[in-house]
């Protein structure tokens, strides 16, 4: 049997017909769906809580767009699990989590400047910057930020097609359905993820450090080679813009057990936080904005840890991933009434100066090395043989 050529023609119109139909029912869907907030159509709000928000910088660029935010934070996951933009240090001002899990320092300065940008109503920008943030970039993340809207040059109709019926959308969109429809609450508000209790899979320090071993302290200089101090010096072009749009800027460098503090000392990584550490106040100085250092051995470092199932740290998940409740202190030790003071008592949050510098790096010195003396066990889990000795060396 063979066909006529008006046949085929009838056929071939069908087809086209039902694709250009499909496309346009998944692209109807998308935009109504609305998976990534970028319409803000007024009936979103009672979708808000089924939207799961990945990790494509793409999406969280898109969510923040619109707002009208005072506060903004930027950082990576330590950023995007802990601090709250319902903390009560905020004071009842408006704020958005554009944390980034994975970034590093190129992500996190690209952010800000987006925020900077896109938010007119911005007061105060708070960065987060851990110094393993220094490492290059891979390209895989780049990639992601460059065809985000981070990217002021990114073309916008392929992204606006992209929006309209990709398949990361259409699935996103379909998740949203399947939540919604479960009464599963997803949303991470105001960008804002937090572990919550069904996540927290690594309760204690000792379990995640057998469990990850030397990745478990996110070494500084990991992989080799890739580590740069100067990458931190893009925060003078940030604060130049900050002080142009009359934004307060905030650096802080985050909290972590002193299993990880100890990690970095055994590794080899420990001069590298000093340099770190040093070159921040340097630029805080110079820039004009304000550093704090949480980084320190104090009490909100030093919690016991247990290896007993079921334990639970007051204030990490484990060495590196603080709680909630510990970016409630950060946030007000940095923003409420007692920021412009040098430290709190304890050490904790010291506010970066050149000129408090070498008292600063002496005293986490020999707080750690205090911590490790009196916990020998760690010996079988870290190389800390004679490591509390070289800690209190004096400085050449």
């Amino acid at each position: 049997m063979t066909f006529s050529r008006r046949s085929c023609t009838r056929f071939m119109v069908w087809i086209l017909s039902a694709m250009a139909g499909s496309l346009v029912c998944i692209a109807a869907f998308n935009v109504v769906v609305d998976p990534w907030d970028v319409r803000h159509w007024p009936w979103e709000a009672s979708l808000e809580a089924y939207k799961k928000l990945g990790d494509d910088p793409a999406q969280k660029a898109s969510q923040f767009t619109g707002g009208q935010w005072q506060v903004v934070f930027t950082g990576a996951s330590r950023t995007e699990l802990a601090l709250s933009p319902f903390s009560p240090a905020l004071r009842g001002q408006s704020a958005y989590n554009l944390g980034i899990s994975g970034a590093s320092a190129f992500t996190l300065f690209t952010a800000a400047q987006y925020a900077l940008s896109n938010d007119p109503g911005l007061k105060t920008l708070v960065v987060e910057l851990d110094p393993s943030y220094l490492r290059e970039e891979a390209h895989e993340r780049r990639a992601a930020v460059n065809a985000s809207p981070f990217n002021p040059a990114m073309e916008r109709l392929p992204w606006s097609m992209r929006l309209l019926s990709s398949g990361q959308i259409t699935r996103q969109s379909f998740r949203t359905l399947d939540f919604a429809l479960r009464g599963r609450k997803v949303g991470a508000p105001h960008g804002f993820f937090g572990y919550g209790e069904e996540n927290d899979k690594t309760p204690h320090a000792l379990f995640a450090l057998r469990q990850w071993g030397v990745p478990g302290m996110d070494s500084v200089r990991a992989p080799e080679g890739a580590f740069d101090l100067y990458r931190a010096d893009a925060l003078l072009p940030l604060a130049q813009n900050c002080r142009a749009h009359g934004v307060r800027l905030v650096v802080f460098i985050p909290p972590a057990h002193a299993v990880r503090l100890a990690g970095l000392a055994s590794f080899g990584d420990w001069q590298d936080l000093k340099a770190f550490k040093t070159r921040l106040a340097l630029l805080a100085e110079q820039g004009g904005f304000e550093a704090y250092d949480f980084m320190g051995c104090g009490d909100w470092a030093t919690e016991d840890i247990s290896d007993a199932p079921g334990a639970r740290m007051t204030w990490y998940y484990e060495p590196i991933h603080f709680r909630r409740e510990m970016g409630d202190r950060l946030l007000e030790r940095m923003l409420g009434p007692a920021a412009q003071d040098e430290a709190l008592p304890g050490g904790f949050g010291v506010r970066l100066r050149p000129a408090n510098m070498e008292a600063h790096l002496q005293a986490v010195d020999h707080a750690l090395a205090v911590y490790v003396k009196g916990r020998p066990g760690l010996g079988g889990l870290l190389p800390t043989e004679g490591l509390a000795a070289r800690l209190e060396q004096p400085a050449k």
